[in-house]
């Protein structure tokens, strides 16, 4: 079992990717918060890479505003996106 500082610094690990994909092109301070809501899910699914996708493709997207498009490159960017959040199951 992980102690809490091990899964706070997952937390933030995880915000910063998110962070850096920063499909809304959100600039300045407001950029650290934008994503966050959206960590404790992501936490949860790590266990389930299929549904950890499904999740990034339709319903963050989606909520975001953002259309998913598989042929944009979008599908690229969610595969690479979901690698960086379980690679850090594994450090």
């Amino acid at each position: 079992m992980k102690n809490k500082k091990e899964i706070n610094a997952e937390f933030h690990t995880i915000n910063n990717i998110l962070m850096e994909w920063n499909p809304l092109g959100v600039e300045g301070p407001a950029l650290r918060d934008e994503y966050i809501g959206y960590v404790p899910k992501i936490m949860r699914l790590r266990k389930e890479p299929h549904e950890l996708r499904e999740y990034l493709k339709k319903d963050l997207l989606n909520s975001l505003g953002v259309t998913y498009n598989s042929e944009s490159g979008c599908e690229t960017a969610i595969c690479e996106l979901v690698e960086k959040i379980l690679e850090i199951k594994a450090a």
